[in-house]
């Protein structure tokens, strides 16, 4: 399948990518910890808000996710520097 993206969806991969080179420079298990959580919100955040560039016949469901949901569960401080 086949997604269209815009450059403001690219932003929390940016900002993943970069807290996961931070995890090198840490020696606590627990802000390690933190800082994957944090990657994993923004990667979710950002599959979620892919759109099909076409609707595909093929597929029986479709998904509905409660992106806001995801952000606040998160509590990430990543999360809140972008309105959602």
């Amino acid at each position: 399948m086949t997604y269209l993206l815009n450059d403001d969806q690219l932003q929390p991969v940016w900002n993943a990518i970069r807290s996961l080179t931070k995890i090198r420079e840490l020696t606590d298990v627990i802000e390690q910890g933190i800082v994957l959580t944090e990657a994993q919100a923004l990667l979710v955040w950002f599959v979620f808000q892919l759109e099909p560039l076409y609707r595909d016949g093929a597929s029986p469901f479709s998904v509905e996710v409660p992106v806001n949901e995801i952000a606040n569960r998160s509590g990430s401080p990543l999360m809140k520097t972008r309105s959602l």
